[in-house]
């Protein structure tokens, strides 16, 4: 805590210069003699109170520098999880009460406010989760830059003190930042799940207040405009990124490391599309799924209906859900492999022209039909799943699972038996023109209303039905094979072409 000497003249926040190429910032080149002995005897003014912070790292402009009015000015900075809630000061998802409109910030507010009213509040729990269990060692913590910005309104108050010139556009050394709330331009869901974490007392715990290292971008100077373009540019830019091949990547995720245990010597090893090993077309054969679908059917088939996101599996839960994933699998490697031709004999159609079994909505349906199967076992796991406390204080998380399997009410059911759902999957007809596949999938009308055909190599002409994956398709497949008219997919009868 730096006090002001007695006996010397302060040297006041407006007397420093102002760096005209960093956008008018006052700066301060502790290299030079007269300001480095002034800094060191405490008498500049910003050094004697207490209504900044302390941010050390790398000052730059960013864009086109040669443009006035569009260059940017941020610096980065590496910081404790403590010194980073006390640096943004602002938990979007648990706004405090300050007079944001003085601050020009009143709309990034209200609107901060009305995000964390729905999804985002569900991903900052699962983000948050994620931290924790790095925190436990269970896996690495991989944290994007969060970048942040704070309002013109402060700009006049802030000071950046010198320690090293890199070049004419940057800087190293250390800002004093006025204590204002710093908003999210890019990271609002992880800056919530970082408070979050920061009040949790196993990470309290863990130590992650002091060991928890956070990459913190602020642009300085920036008004609403600037800060909703900068919003739009960061999310509105270029393809969103390929779920298969992110989902490839993640091999630190417990459902990637669970799917990577299960697949071994079943049907789906070497024949999943994960972005770049070709797709799933109706013409592709050697890929039977992607990594997006058999995630899903497992999702399907551990946890039913409403299936939980793959960052609700944790890896306290794998050992309970292994032999049920194994289970699956084996069951579909048995009984459909001979279905998956790869590659497609001359004479012969592409299974996916062919199946309903080449077609994420078949598949996940069956999955589903496993869950409904296994119920009385596996919804206790899914309910103990959805419990993020801890039973006791002294419980681990691995300890808290299991004794909330032993202890929730197992009351259900299973709709038919393992079984009775194998042998009825052996008997049903797959073939995807079938009048009973076309009662639950509906057919494709050309601009007439009349039905669609196409010609298959073993059929002739047939009508062309469609492969929607959505969930009320899911839900219809399984509810057939579970329900009392399972009989009726067993019909050889096509859907009539008029």
């Amino acid at each position: 805590m730096f006090n002001a000497p007695s006996g010397k003249e302060i040297i006041k926040n407006i007397d420093i210069p102002e760096n005209e190429h960093f956008m008018g910032l006052k700066y301060l080149d502790y290299n030079e003699d007269q300001v480095r002995k002034a800094f060191d005897d405490n008498r500049y003014e910003f050094l004697t109170r207490h209504d900044h912070y302390t941010v050390t790292g790398q000052l730059s402009l960013k864009g086109n520098v040669k443009n006035k009015e569009g260059k940017r000015l941020s610096i980065i900075s590496a910081m404790n999880l403590q010194n980073f809630t006390t640096t943004v000061s602002y938990d979007p998802s648990n706004p405090p009460i300050e007079n944001y409109d003085a601050l020009g910030m009143i709309d990034a507010h209200e609107k901060t406010q009305s995000d964390f009213k729905g999804a985002k509040k569900t991903n900052k729990q699962d983000f948050a989760s994620y931290i924790v269990e790095g925190m436990r060692n269970d896996r690495d913590i991989h944290l994007p830059v969060i970048s942040g910005w704070q309002t013109d309104e402060v700009f006049c108050d802030t000071i950046f003190v010198v320690y090293h010139q890199v070049d004419v556009n940057t800087a190293y050394g250390c800002l004093y930042i006025p204590k204002k709330p710093i908003m999210q331009s890019d990271g609002q869901t992880q800056t919530a799940a970082l408070f979050s974490v920061s009040q949790n007392k196993e990470a309290q715990e863990l130590g992650a207040l002091e060991n928890l290292l956070v990459t913190l971008e602020i642009e300085l100077n920036v008004d609403n405009v600037k800060a909703a373009q900068a919003f739009a540019d960061r999310n509105g830019r270029g393809s969103k990124k390929n779920k298969n091949l992110v989902i490839s990547m993640d091999t630190a995720a417990p459902l990637s490391k669970l799917r990577a245990q299960v697949l071994a010597k079943t049907i789906f090893d070497g024949r999943i599309a994960n972005g770049r090993s070709g797709g799933t077309s109706v013409t592709a054969t050697e890929n039977i799924v992607d990594l997006s679908t058999i995630e899903q059917m497992m999702a399907y088939a551990l946890t039913g209906p409403s299936p939980l996101k793959p960052e609700h599996f944790k890896h306290h839960h794998l050992d309970v859900l292994k032999p049920y994933a194994d289970e699956f699998l084996s069951m579909l490697s048995t009984l459909f492999s001979s279905y998956w031709t790869h590659p497609t004999p001359p004479n012969d159609d592409t299974y996916r022209r062919l199946y309903v079994l080449g077609w994420p909505f078949a598949l996940k349906g069956i999955a589903l039909a496993y869950y409904y199967s296994k119920q009385d076992e596996l919804e206790p796991i899914k309910k103990a799943m959805l419990e993020r406390d801890l039973v006791r204080a002294d419980m681990s998380a691995q300890e808290s699972f299991s004794y909330r399997i032993l202890y929730t009410e197992k009351d259900i059911k299973p709709l038919l038996s393992f079984k009775e759902l194998t042998d009825r999957l052996s008997q049903i007809n797959w073939i995807k023109h079938k009048k009973h596949w076309a009662d639950i999938t509906g057919y494709s009308l050309d601009v007439d209303g009349k039905k669609k055909t196409w010609k298959l190599k073993q059929f002739g002409e047939v009508v062309k039905t469609l492969n929607q994956n959505q969930m009320i398709q899911v839900t219809k497949v399984a509810n057939k094979i579970c329900g009392k008219t399972w009989k009726d997919l067993t019909s050889d009868t096509d859907e009539s072409l008029s």
